[in-house]
């Protein structure tokens, strides 16, 4: 009889100790570093030659590299390389056609706080780019612009994100060399 209660007290205590809760506390990652990226852009002329070609989903592609770094959780800061990426534009008297390659940085801050409960956040950036382009058989230029966007993120998992934006770039170059008068000529970029 004693051994019984003895079973009986040791499975009873057995059993409560498997169900007790214990609050343990799960220690935050660093977040990876750097992440590395890679996509493609299609790149719309806003210069002084405007004809049918220009449409935001008809651009030309040019592919994006790059690696970004956490700045803290909300801010990423991004080094960028493009290449092969074209400008042109057909109106009835004039057209154009540009080669253009940039290195740059870009600021994004992600509003995480948005949407909470999901893997999906609105974003916007900023940034300075130095660009190399071609236009027609002219001789290489270069120049400077600055690109601000915004866009929507989905986190896929904790090491890869996709990204979706559009980035309206300041440029402080003629690309078109439509006028005699050298006027700067901006652009548009919707990126993947």
């Amino acid at each position: 009889m004693i051994m019984k209660k003895i079973f009986l007290l040791l499975t009873l205590f057995i059993f409560t100790q498997s169900f007790a809760q214990n609050n343990y506390e799960v220690p935050e990652k660093d977040a990876f570093q750097p992440m590395f990226s890679v996509g493609s852009g299609y790149y719309n002329s806003l210069g002084d030659i405007k004809g049918p070609d220009g449409n935001y989903l008809l651009g030309n592609m040019g592919i994006n590299t790059g690696i970004r770094i956490n700045l803290s959780q909300d801010l990423d800061l991004s080094f960028l390389f493009t290449s092969n990426a074209k400008l042109h534009e057909t109106n009835a008297d004039q057209s154009f056609e540009t080669d253009l390659n940039s290195i740059g940085f870009n600021l994004d801050y992600t509003f995480n706080n948005i949407l909470r409960n999901t893997k999906i956040s609105p974003f916007t950036t900023f940034g300075a780019q130095w660009m190399y382009f071609r236009t027609d058989n002219l001789s290489q230029e270069s120049g400077i612009n600055l690109p601000i966007g915004l866009g929507i993120a989905l986190d896929v998992s904790e090491r890869i994100r996709f990204d979706v934006g559009m980035n309206y770039h300041l440029s402080f170059a003629d690309l078109d060399h439509a006028t005699t008068l050298a006027s700067n000529d901006n652009f548009t970029v919707i990126n993947f």
